[in-house]
């Protein structure tokens, strides 16, 4: 009977532990960052690749204005916000007027996607380049959101 008593309430608990919803850690992207960690404006990385290489499921990363001359690849679920000033505490204190946070492809390739669930907001992605897709590759099915963008300049 003892065993019971405890032993019903932990089978409870470990079949609800995996759907809980976990957030992800916020990873900090900044030209001048001093590119320690990502973990803060300060020591934000200084590229989207290296941020991206260093996240995990769900986790989001926060982009500050100026020109990134990279491509990314994604591959796991994440949000990636752009167009920050680089001292807000949430996506929504970011003024979407006052910049942009450019992903400049140099028309040698695109952003791609590989990923079901992913958030990509307030970015101008300019002369990206693909057999299909232009600025985005598609990779698989997706659930992906986007908004607050500007694509220019792309050649498909």
């Amino acid at each position: 009977m003892n065993k019971t008593r405890w032993l019903t309430p932990l089978i409870l608990l470990l079949l609800l532990l995996p759907s809980s919803t976990i957030e992800g850690a916020t990873l900090y992207v900044k030209q001048d960052g001093d590119g320690t960690d990502g973990e803060s404006w300060e020591t934000a990385y200084r590229t989207i690749g290296e941020a991206v290489g260093n996240t995990m499921p769900n986790d989001s990363i926060w982009v500050a204005d100026g020109t990134y001359e990279e491509h990314v690849i994604v591959e796991i679920p994440l949000d990636l916000y752009g167009s920050f000033r680089g001292f807000e505490n949430s996506p929504q204190q970011r003024d979407l007027s006052l910049g942009r946070t450019v992903i400049d492809q140099r028309q040698d390739g695109s952003i791609v996607m590989t990923t079901q669930d992913l958030v990509l907001d307030g970015f101008n992605l300019v002369n990206g380049w693909a057999w299909a897709g232009a600025s985005i590759q598609w990779a698989c099915r997706t659930k992906a959101s986007y908004s607050s963008m500007d694509i220019r300049n792309t050649i498909d």
